[in-house]
């Protein structure tokens, strides 16, 4: 190698280098500006802190009730209101409860009818349907358990034994 080579080569090298560092050492820094920042905003944060503290003699729980109020009278008007509501309250779930006891039996039983009279006309048609599964649903609501369970299980064992063709497109109730 020749001596020109190697001094471009050290030119090339030292010049990026030196100016880099010279840039380095120059340039203000963005650190302390930031830290500067923080010790503002910590300064601020304690005085918060020190206006919304509560003093450390301050009582804890509920205030006491003001002198002119009589508690014990207080409160035998609010049990004797509460007894009032409560006694309302029940007599008229009584009648409500007479009333749907009455209705409940004849609801259950033309549900049940229903149910049997769709599974009849799906099976004569081999067929069961979204509107069927929709009507199937609704009297499923209203009837009792037990009589729920079976209609079900008329539907299942009938589906099952390949007597009706699903077309709901998802489950059949």
């Amino acid at each position: 190698m020749s001596i020109s080579f190697k001094s471009w080569l050290i030119f090339l090298v030292i010049v990026p280098l030196s100016a880099f560092l010279a840039g380095r050492h120059a340039a203000p820094d963005a650190n302390a500006h930031v830290l500067e920042e923080l010790e503002h905003q910590r300064g601020m944060l304690e005085t918060l802190v020190k206006q919304t503290a509560l003093p450390s003699n301050a009582p804890c729980g509920p205030p006491p009730p003001p002198a002119s109020v009589d508690v014990a009278l207080l409160r035998a008007e609010l049990a004797l209101a509460l007894r009032e509501a409560l006694s309302l309250s029940h007599t008229s779930a009584r009648t409500d409860s007479a009333e749907a006891s009455e209705e409940a039996p004849l609801q259950s039983l033309s549900a049940v009818e229903e149910t049997h009279r769709l599974l009849d006309a799906a099976l004569r048609a081999r067929r069961w349907t979204v509107g069927d599964a929709q009507a199937f649903r609704e009297s499923l609501g209203i009837m009792p358990p037990d009589q729920r369970n079976e209609a079900i299980r008329r539907l299942i064992t009938t589906i099952n034994s390949q007597e009706l063709e699903v077309q709901t497109g998802a489950a059949p109730f």
